[in-house]
């Protein structure tokens, strides 16, 4: 259960960065953001994967918690993709 905060960190890192590239932009909120917004993403998304690698880095041992942050970073992926996925269909 101590994943549990770094998965979600994971994903909505992975999910700021999504939103931080423009052709998702359009797919998310259905224009092109700002240059200083996307910045404001990316800059967001990178800060919230370093907090979950530290965290899980914390939590667990050294190698152990890079392994398990390369697992919640995949997971994290996966669902945004699936998410964006849905949302283009709607």
């Amino acid at each position: 259960m101590s994943g549990l905060p770094a998965l979600l960190l994971t994903f909505f890192g992975v999910a700021c960065l999504c939103g931080s590239m423009p052709r998702h932009q359009r797919d998310l909120f259905r224009r092109r953001l700002s240059d200083g917004a996307s910045a404001r993403l990316r800059a967001a998304g990178f800060s919230l994967l370093a907090v979950a690698l530290a965290l899980d880095l914390w939590l667990l041992s050294p190698a152990q918690g890079a392994i398990y942050w390369c697992g919640h970073l995949t997971v994290g992926a996966v669902a945004t993709v699936a998410l964006l996925k849905l949302r283009e269909g709607a």
